[in-house]
Protein backbone atom coordinates (compact mmCIF):
# COMPACT_ATOMS: atom_id res chain seq x y z
CA UNK A 1 0.00 0.00 0.00
CA UNK A 2 1.45 3.36 -1.03
CA UNK A 3 1.14 6.84 0.39
CA UNK A 4 0.64 9.73 -2.02
CA UNK A 5 1.86 13.32 -2.03
CA UNK A 6 0.42 15.73 -4.60
CA UNK A 7 2.74 18.39 -5.99
CA UNK A 8 0.41 21.22 -7.01
CA UNK A 9 0.94 23.90 -4.42
CA UNK A 10 -1.09 26.68 -5.99
CA UNK A 11 -3.65 27.49 -8.62
CA UNK A 12 -7.11 27.31 -7.08
CA UNK A 13 -8.59 26.08 -10.35
CA UNK A 14 -5.87 23.44 -10.72
CA UNK A 15 -6.60 22.13 -7.24
CA UNK A 16 -10.35 22.02 -7.79
CA UNK A 17 -10.17 20.34 -11.17
CA UNK A 18 -7.75 17.70 -9.88
CA UNK A 19 -9.83 16.67 -6.88
CA UNK A 20 -11.24 13.80 -8.92
CA UNK A 21 -7.70 12.44 -9.32
CA UNK A 22 -7.45 12.13 -5.54
CA UNK A 23 -10.85 10.46 -5.50
CA UNK A 24 -9.69 7.81 -7.95
CA UNK A 25 -6.40 7.28 -6.12
CA UNK A 26 -8.27 6.73 -2.87
CA UNK A 27 -10.78 4.37 -4.47
CA UNK A 28 -7.94 2.28 -5.90
CA UNK A 29 -5.48 2.28 -2.99
CA UNK A 30 -7.48 3.33 0.09
CA UNK A 31 -4.68 5.59 1.35
CA UNK A 32 -4.84 9.14 2.69
CA UNK A 33 -3.46 11.67 0.21
CA UNK A 34 -1.23 14.51 1.39
CA UNK A 35 -1.64 17.71 -0.60
CA UNK A 36 0.75 20.57 0.29
CA UNK A 37 -0.60 24.06 -0.49
CA UNK A 38 1.27 27.33 -0.32
CA UNK A 39 0.55 29.15 2.97
CA UNK A 40 -1.67 31.80 1.39
CA UNK A 41 -4.04 29.09 0.08
CA UNK A 42 -4.37 27.00 3.22
CA UNK A 43 -7.74 28.67 3.81
CA UNK A 44 -9.05 26.28 1.15
CA UNK A 45 -9.21 23.48 3.72
CA UNK A 46 -12.05 25.37 5.43
CA UNK A 47 -14.10 25.06 2.23
CA UNK A 48 -12.89 21.79 0.71
CA UNK A 49 -13.20 19.03 3.29
CA UNK A 50 -12.40 15.54 2.05
CA UNK A 51 -11.74 12.84 4.67
CA UNK A 52 -8.96 11.19 2.68
CA UNK A 53 -7.16 14.40 1.60
CA UNK A 54 -4.90 16.31 3.99
CA UNK A 55 -4.15 19.86 2.88
CA UNK A 56 -0.88 20.82 4.57
CA UNK A 57 1.70 23.59 4.40
CA UNK A 58 3.86 23.48 1.26
CA UNK A 59 6.76 24.99 3.18
CA UNK A 60 6.97 21.82 5.27
CA UNK A 61 7.95 19.84 2.15
CA UNK A 62 11.09 21.60 0.84
CA UNK A 63 12.20 18.45 -1.00
CA UNK A 64 9.38 18.91 -3.52
CA UNK A 65 11.49 21.42 -5.45
CA UNK A 66 13.87 18.60 -6.32
CA UNK A 67 11.25 16.75 -8.35
CA UNK A 68 10.19 18.05 -11.76
CA UNK A 69 9.00 14.76 -13.23
CA UNK A 70 5.86 14.91 -15.34
CA UNK A 71 4.54 11.53 -14.18
CA UNK A 72 4.15 9.94 -10.72
CA UNK A 73 7.42 8.77 -9.20
CA UNK A 74 8.29 6.56 -6.25
CA UNK A 75 10.34 8.67 -3.83
CA UNK A 76 10.58 6.11 -1.00
CA UNK A 77 9.55 2.56 -0.26
CA UNK A 78 6.03 3.60 0.69
CA UNK A 79 5.53 7.02 -0.93
CA UNK A 80 4.62 8.05 -4.46
CA UNK A 81 4.85 11.67 -5.54
CA UNK A 82 2.20 12.83 -8.02
CA UNK A 83 3.73 15.94 -9.65
CA UNK A 84 0.63 17.46 -11.23
CA UNK A 85 2.35 20.83 -11.46
CA UNK A 86 4.70 19.46 -14.15
CA UNK A 87 2.30 17.12 -15.95
CA UNK A 88 2.08 19.26 -19.10
CA UNK A 89 5.85 19.53 -19.62
CA UNK A 90 6.72 17.89 -22.91
CA UNK A 91 3.04 17.38 -23.72
CA UNK A 92 1.07 18.82 -26.61
CA UNK A 93 -2.18 18.41 -24.69
CA UNK A 94 -3.92 21.19 -22.72
CA UNK A 95 -2.41 21.78 -19.28
CA UNK A 96 -5.40 20.52 -17.31
CA UNK A 97 -5.92 17.49 -19.52
CA UNK A 98 -2.25 16.59 -19.09
CA UNK A 99 -2.73 16.26 -15.33
CA UNK A 100 -5.25 13.48 -15.89
CA UNK A 101 -3.26 11.83 -18.66
CA UNK A 102 -0.16 11.70 -16.46
CA UNK A 103 -2.04 9.80 -13.75
CA UNK A 104 -4.22 7.66 -16.00
CA UNK A 105 -7.31 9.18 -14.38
CA UNK A 106 -10.70 9.85 -15.95
CA UNK A 107 -12.05 13.41 -15.78
CA UNK A 108 -15.67 12.63 -16.69
CA UNK A 109 -18.10 14.19 -14.20
CA UNK A 110 -15.17 16.01 -12.60
CA UNK A 111 -17.58 18.55 -11.13
CA UNK A 112 -18.99 15.96 -8.72
CA UNK A 113 -15.69 15.86 -6.83
CA UNK A 114 -15.83 19.60 -6.04
CA UNK A 115 -17.95 19.97 -2.93
CA UNK A 116 -17.62 23.43 -1.41
CA UNK A 117 -18.55 24.01 2.22
CA UNK A 118 -19.90 27.52 1.92
CA UNK A 119 -19.60 30.15 4.64
CA UNK A 120 -23.04 31.71 4.33
CA UNK A 121 -22.31 34.32 7.01
CA UNK A 122 -19.32 35.64 5.09
CA UNK A 123 -21.19 35.48 1.79
CA UNK A 124 -23.98 37.62 3.27
CA UNK A 125 -21.48 40.04 4.78
CA UNK A 126 -19.78 40.54 1.42
CA UNK A 127 -23.10 40.79 -0.43
CA UNK A 128 -24.94 43.20 1.87
CA UNK A 129 -22.32 45.02 3.93
CA UNK A 130 -19.35 45.37 1.58
CA UNK A 131 -21.06 45.55 -1.81
CA UNK A 132 -24.31 47.11 -0.57
CA UNK A 133 -26.45 44.80 -2.68
CA UNK A 134 -30.13 44.12 -2.07
CA UNK A 135 -32.16 40.98 -2.60
CA UNK A 136 -33.47 40.65 -6.17
CA UNK A 137 -31.32 43.54 -7.36
CA UNK A 138 -30.32 43.44 -11.02
CA UNK A 139 -26.59 43.66 -11.65
CA UNK A 140 -23.85 42.37 -13.93
CA UNK A 141 -20.94 40.53 -12.35
CA UNK A 142 -17.55 41.06 -13.96
CA UNK A 143 -14.28 39.41 -12.92
CA UNK A 144 -11.08 40.41 -14.68
CA UNK A 145 -8.47 39.18 -12.21
CA UNK A 146 -6.49 35.97 -12.65
CA UNK A 147 -3.53 34.29 -11.00
CA UNK A 148 -2.70 33.24 -7.44
CA UNK A 149 -2.28 36.51 -5.49
CA UNK A 150 1.00 35.56 -3.88
CA UNK A 151 4.21 36.93 -5.40
CA UNK A 152 6.34 34.66 -3.20
CA UNK A 153 5.14 31.55 -5.03
CA UNK A 154 3.66 32.80 -8.30
CA UNK A 155 3.41 35.86 -10.52
CA UNK A 156 0.64 37.31 -8.36
CA UNK A 157 -2.80 38.49 -9.45
CA UNK A 158 -3.19 40.50 -12.65
CA UNK A 159 -6.01 42.20 -14.52
CA UNK A 160 -6.78 40.75 -17.92
CA UNK A 161 -6.35 43.00 -20.98
CA UNK A 162 -8.97 40.92 -22.79
CA UNK A 163 -11.83 42.52 -20.83
CA UNK A 164 -11.50 46.28 -21.53
CA UNK A 165 -13.18 49.05 -19.53
CA UNK A 166 -15.64 49.52 -22.39
CA UNK A 167 -17.21 46.25 -21.28
CA UNK A 168 -18.52 48.07 -18.21
CA UNK A 169 -20.64 50.57 -20.17
CA UNK A 170 -24.31 50.13 -20.94
CA UNK A 171 -24.87 47.22 -18.57
CA UNK A 172 -26.59 48.93 -15.68
CA UNK A 173 -25.24 48.24 -12.22
CA UNK A 174 -21.82 46.60 -12.31
CA UNK A 175 -20.29 44.49 -9.56
CA UNK A 176 -16.65 43.72 -10.23
CA UNK A 177 -14.75 41.04 -8.38
CA UNK A 178 -11.75 42.16 -6.35
CA UNK A 179 -9.40 40.81 -3.70
CA UNK A 180 -10.40 41.52 -0.09
CA UNK A 181 -8.30 40.22 2.78
CA UNK A 182 -11.39 39.29 4.82
CA UNK A 183 -13.07 37.21 2.10
CA UNK A 184 -12.03 34.28 -0.05
CA UNK A 185 -12.92 33.56 -3.65
CA UNK A 186 -15.55 31.09 -2.44
CA UNK A 187 -17.28 33.86 -0.48
CA UNK A 188 -18.28 35.43 -3.82
CA UNK A 189 -20.60 32.50 -4.63
CA UNK A 190 -23.78 34.31 -3.55
CA UNK A 191 -22.80 37.36 -5.60
CA UNK A 192 -22.22 35.17 -8.65
CA UNK A 193 -25.40 33.13 -8.25
CA UNK A 194 -27.62 36.21 -7.98
CA UNK A 195 -26.14 38.09 -10.95
CA UNK A 196 -28.32 38.63 -14.02
CA UNK A 197 -25.34 38.71 -16.37
CA UNK A 198 -21.82 37.32 -15.93
CA UNK A 199 -18.51 38.14 -17.62
CA UNK A 200 -15.24 36.61 -16.42
CA UNK A 201 -11.80 35.62 -17.59
CA UNK A 202 -10.51 32.07 -17.76
CA UNK A 203 -9.67 31.48 -14.12
CA UNK A 204 -10.67 29.33 -11.15
CA UNK A 205 -14.20 30.73 -11.16
CA UNK A 206 -14.78 28.52 -14.20
CA UNK A 207 -14.41 25.42 -12.00
CA UNK A 208 -16.32 26.90 -9.07
CA UNK A 209 -19.29 27.81 -11.27
CA UNK A 210 -19.31 24.41 -12.94
CA UNK A 211 -19.59 22.77 -9.52
CA UNK A 212 -22.70 24.79 -8.63
CA UNK A 213 -26.07 23.04 -8.56
CA UNK A 214 -27.89 26.26 -9.48
CA UNK A 215 -28.17 26.93 -13.19
CA UNK A 216 -26.90 30.40 -14.06
CA UNK A 217 -27.59 32.71 -17.01
CA UNK A 218 -25.22 32.32 -19.93
CA UNK A 219 -21.68 33.06 -18.74
CA UNK A 220 -19.36 34.93 -21.06
CA UNK A 221 -15.77 33.80 -20.57
CA UNK A 222 -12.72 35.56 -22.02
CA UNK A 223 -9.02 34.90 -22.46
CA UNK A 224 -6.94 36.19 -19.58
CA UNK A 225 -3.31 36.85 -20.60
CA UNK A 226 -2.96 35.54 -24.16
CA UNK A 227 -5.13 34.42 -27.03
CA UNK A 228 -4.74 30.72 -26.32
CA UNK A 229 -6.27 30.56 -22.84
CA UNK A 230 -9.75 29.49 -23.87
CA UNK A 231 -8.38 26.89 -26.26
CA UNK A 232 -6.95 25.21 -23.16
CA UNK A 233 -10.52 24.61 -21.98
CA UNK A 234 -11.99 23.32 -25.22
CA UNK A 235 -11.36 19.68 -24.28
CA UNK A 236 -13.83 20.16 -21.41
CA UNK A 237 -16.71 21.51 -23.51
CA UNK A 238 -18.49 18.12 -23.77
CA UNK A 239 -18.49 17.88 -19.96
CA UNK A 240 -19.84 21.33 -19.11
CA UNK A 241 -23.12 21.71 -17.21
CA UNK A 242 -23.57 25.48 -17.24
CA UNK A 243 -24.19 27.50 -20.40
CA UNK A 244 -20.95 29.16 -21.51
CA UNK A 245 -20.12 31.53 -24.33
CA UNK A 246 -16.41 31.44 -25.18
CA UNK A 247 -15.31 34.88 -26.41
CA UNK A 248 -11.97 34.43 -28.15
Amino acid sequence: MKNFIIKQGCGIGDVLFCLKITNQLYEKYGKTIVWPLIPSLLWMRDYIKIPYVQFVNYDDFPFLKNYTNNVPIKISEDTILVPLAHADEGSSKPIMESKYISTGADFSNWQDSIKIYRNKEKEDSLYYDVLGLKDDEDYTFIHRLYGTPDVNYSCGASKSPFMPDSLLTGKGKIVEGFIHEDYTLFDWIKVIQNAKDLHLVSTSLFYIIEAMDKKLPEIKIYNRDHGGNLKQLEFLKPTLRQKWKFIY
